[in-house]
């Protein structure tokens, strides 16, 4: 062959099958024939490159028609791969070695190769994106959504191959009308498909979904008019568009979610009710309806027939079965459809039938083994026959796994329940009170002695001489003073007393959840009522007197609350059965609140009546000032003790009112001790002033609960009463007499502060010299 051969070839011709054969031949071959053949192909490559472009630009922005051009680009383009490919073949088998003699030129004819085959690469796929974009009208119009959809989606991946910015993109103008009709054709094929989901899946009737016995709940046709009308297109057909372009798993989803809005939970949530099927050639529509009732059904609960609850589980399963088989029939046999809806719809609707249906049936069966059984069995195949058509996985086994630990699961609910329900006492703004006392309360010791009230024992002890035998002493311990308690504290003790006794009957796991459910409700009383109602606490001395009392109460209740009730726990876990740990807490709860709102009424009191002081007030203005801040103070010490009276156990009023008391009449004789000079008319004046506070305040320690205190109580729970009346004495008493009653023993009043009233009484003399003398 001429070794001219590669100048003279036309451009049609195969250069690179040509070369082969002439190395075939052993014709010899110049390095100037090889870039001639090389060059030829980079020409045609280029020539091959306008004449695409062109056409391609033509068919997108100027719309015209060129399909019969396709072919023979496709072709062109083909051949023009086909040549590279030999010559690099040649390269790499060595047959170029005698024209290609160093590393350097090899490398040069590498990359020149290379960057020609990358202008083929780019041609190419420019003509497979042309084709997908245009086997897509024809797809659609045939009704062939699922070939269009993946023509669409190859499409899209190619285009991103072709960026302007990369190293193999096409032209920029190229790019947009391509990237152009490829968005347009996605935008519409999702449209389209979305409309006939739309028309094949049709939810609800005219009433709304889910309405029992008065719609349709669920539409599914098998196929649906195209848009265009001109052809019918399979369900099957819409799902595969959809997976195509990504849009089956957002429906999927949805499907779901609506299948147990409108269909399971209804069907759960109102008893009697079944899923009622109607299939016609294209259709399958489901509804809800009124199933025939149970026998028995309604008479479980109450220890009727117990097949009856196996019966109605039985139902349910059934009814249940008709939608996944309707969804399995619909979506065609593609197992990755249905574990989507699975995948979705699964738990939602176990979570439903365990809350409507097996934790109340399976509950009140627990102590019948063979119907028990019998719902398991029910579980087991129904769980079976969901997993045979794909929807759940062999690892998917809520219901068998929740029968399995029924007990567990069973004790967990009855703990939430109990909490719940302490919720609800707690958080209700209920400020009623109610009369507790030993003898009508639950549990406790010396029930014999319950009928003895605190009265006759007080009488007793005095009887005795105030000396308390040991017996009476430890009886005293566990006796519960006679008080009122917020409504609340009452409900959620009862509550606490019914659930432990509750516990007699259950199996060891459930009681011994209960047991730690009533801690745990204890414990939601020291963490919200405090802390919700802290500042009303404070501010309101009723309301803190009724948490005082709510919380030795339940003190006084947790002494002996876990011995009543150990015995019915596990023997493992009866050591450990107690609430006297809380005892301590609780206690310092009751007395930290009640304590601060103290120190803040004493603190009020004690600022006002000592601000005020008893000087000038043989003056009219300053007499009547004194005397409204004394009334002041008497009005809020009475307002303390009627809000306390019959309120607060008996002792603890008595202290309470005492130490209010104590502060008013401590820094009246403060202020009395503070007084230098102190005329006739002053004497008679405070006299005025303090006999109102000797009158009054007895009056709160007498006849308080029932019970005749006496007035003398105001002299035993007001630590400073006793000077308060000697000083009222002194006011009017005579020089000698004050020493007398002193030599006698007869005040409480230290004799400093007796020589310090004397000398601001009585005007400097010989006998009051002596008298001052005398005090000692």
């Amino acid at each position: 062959m001429s070794s001219g051969w590669w100048l003279e070839g036309e451009a049609g011709t195969s250069t690179a099958r040509e070369l082969k054969d002439a190395l075939d031949n052993g014709d010899s071959l110049s390095r100037e024939a090889l870039d001639a053949c090389v060059g030829k192909i980079s020409r045609q490559i280029d020539e091959s490159t306008a004449h695409i472009y062109e056409t391609i630009n033509r068919h997108y922005s100027d719309f015209v028609n060129v399909v019969a051009f396709s072919e023979t680009m496709q072709a062109e383009v083909n051949a023009l791969a086909a040549d590279l490919s030999d010559i690099e073949g040649q390269a790499k088998k060595g047959r170029l070695a005698n024209i290609i003699n160093s590393a350097q030129e090899q490398r040069v004819l590498a990359k020149r190769l290379g960057t020609t085959k990358s202008a083929v690469g780019v041609l190419q796929q420019l003509c497979k994106v042309d084709g997908l974009l245009r086997s897509f009208d024809t797809a659609v119009e045939r009704g062939q959504y699922d070939v269009a959809a993946q023509a669409v989606a190859e499409a899209g991946r190619l285009v991103t191959t072709l960026v302007p910015e990369t190293e193999n993109g096409c032209d920029p103008k190229i790019f947009a009308a391509i990237r152009s009709d490829y968005r347009r054709k996605r935008a519409k094929l999702k449209a389209e498909l979305d409309g006939l989901w739309v028309a094949a899946v049709v939810w609800g009737g005219a009433g709304g979904p889910g309405k029992v016995g008065m719609d349709d709940c669920l539409t599914v046709s098998t196929s649906v008019p195209a848009p265009h009308g001109r052809c019918e297109v399979e369900l099957r057909v819409v799902v595969d568009g959809l997976r195509h372009t990504e849009m089956l798993d957002r429906k999927l989803t949805v499907f779901a979610e609506q299948a147990a809005k409108v269909v399971l939970e209804p069907m759960l949530k109102t008893p009697g009710t079944a899923i009622s099927v109607d299939r016609k050639p294209k259709t399958v529509t489901l509804g809800l309806t009124k199933r025939a009732t149970v026998r028995g059904a309604t008479r479980s609960k109450r220890g009727g027939d117990p097949n009856a609850d196996v019966a109605v589980v039985a139902a349910v399963y059934t009814s249940a079965e008709q939608l996944f088989q309707l969804v399995a029939g619909a979506f065609g046999d593609d197992v990755t459809v249905r574990r989507a809806v699975g995948t979705s719809l699964w738990p939602r609707f176990s979570a439903v039938v365990i809350e409507r249906v097996l934790g109340n049936k399976v509950s009140a069966q627990r102590s019948k083994q063979e119907q028990l059984v019998q719902i398991v069995e029910l579980t087991r195949g129904f769980e079976a026959t969901v997993r045979s058509l794909g929807f759940i996985g062999d690892d998917d086994a809520q219901l068998t796994g929740y029968l399995a630990e029924i007990t567990v699961h069973t004790a967990n609910n009855r703990r939430q329940e109990l909490l719940e329900t302490a919720r609800e006492y707690l958080s209700a703004d209920n400020f009623n009170t109610v009369l507790v006392k030993q003898d009508t309360e639950r549990g406790g010791l010396f029930k014999e002695y319950d009928d003895v009230d605190d009265t006759a024992a007080d009488k007793t002890s005095a009887a005795c001489g105030g000396v308390t035998s040991a017996a009476s002493l430890t009886e005293s311990l566990y006796r519960l003073p006679q008080c009122h308690v917020s409504v609340s504290t009452k409900s959620l003790l009862d509550l606490a007393y019914d659930s432990l006794a509750d516990m007699s009957g259950m199996e060891p796991e459930e009681a011994t959840m209960v047991f730690y459910g009533v801690r745990d409700m204890f414990d939601l009383f020291r963490a919200v009522v405090p802390i919700k109602n802290r500042e009303m606490l404070l501010q309101v001395p009723q309301l803190c007197a009724v948490f005082h009392n709510d919380c030795f109460y339940l003190a006084h209740h947790l002494l002996t609350l876990g011995h009543q009730f150990r015995s019915a726990l596990p023997a493992s876990m009866q050591p450990l059965a107690t609430f006297v740990d809380m005892v301590p807490s609780f206690r310092a709860l009751g007395e930290g609140l009640f304590s601060q709102m103290l120190h803040r009424q004493r603190t009020e009191l004690g600022k006002a009546v000592g601000a005020c002081g008893l000087g000038d007030i043989d003056e009219p203005a300053r007499f009547e000032e004194v005397q409204r801040v004394i009334q002041q103070a008497l009005h809020q010490l009475g307002q303390l003790a009627g809000v306390w009276k019959g309120v607060l156990p008996l002792e603890i009023y008595l202290r309470a009112v005492g130490s209010i008391a104590d502060v008013v009449v401590g820094a009246l004789q403060t202020s009395v001790f503070q007084l230098e000079d102190i005329s006739s008319v002053q004497t008679q004046k405070l006299r005025s002033l303090f006999e109102p506070v000797l009158l009054t305040v007895p009056l709160h320690f007498d006849k308080v609960g029932g019970a005749t205190v006496g007035v003398e109580a105001a002299r035993e729970y007001i630590a400073r009463w006793s000077k308060f009346q000697d000083v009222y004495e002194v006011l009017d008493a005579g020089l000698r007499d004050i020493v007398a009653k002193h030599k006698a023993g007869g005040y409480a009043v230290s004799a400093a502060e007796l020589r310090g009233l004397i000398k601001a009484i009585f005007s400097n003399s010989e006998l009051r010299a002596k008298c001052l003398s005398e005090l000692r």
